[in-house]
C-alpha cells in the first residue's frame, strides 16, 4: 500500500507528524491491516507518547492473527505500561 510505504519513509526521516497520517489513512482504507495498527503504535511510541502507542498496540493485537506477534506486542505494552509507573 502506497501510504504504509509513505509513512515508512516519513517515519525513518522521524517526520513522525506525517507517518501518523500515513499509517491513519491506511486504517481508514483498510481496517484489518495489523501493521499499520503497530506502525502507528511503534511512531506514538517514538513520539514519546505512551499511552497512545499502548492504545495502538492493542488495536494491532486484536486484528493480528499471529500468536508470536501478539505475545512480542503485548511484551512491549507490559514494558510500556511499567515505564509509566516510575
Amino acid at each position: 500500500d502506497a501510504y504504509f510505504n509513505k509513512g515508512l519513509v516519513y517515519a525513518n526521516q522521524k517526520n513522525y507528524d506525517e507517518a501518523l497520517k500515513c499509517f491513519e489513512k491506511v486504517i481508514e482504507l483498510t481496517p484489518d491491516y495489523p501493521y499499520a495498527y503497530y506502525s502507528l503504535g511503534l511512531t506514538y511510541e517514538l513520539k514519546d507518547m505512551p499511552e497512545k502507542a499502548i492504545e495502538y498496540y492493542n488495536l494491532y493485537i486484536g486484528v493480528e492473527s499471529d500468536a508470536k506477534m501478539q505475545s512480542m506486542v503485548k511484551q512491549k505494552i507490559k514494558e510500556l505500561e511499567d515505564g509509566k509507573k516510575k
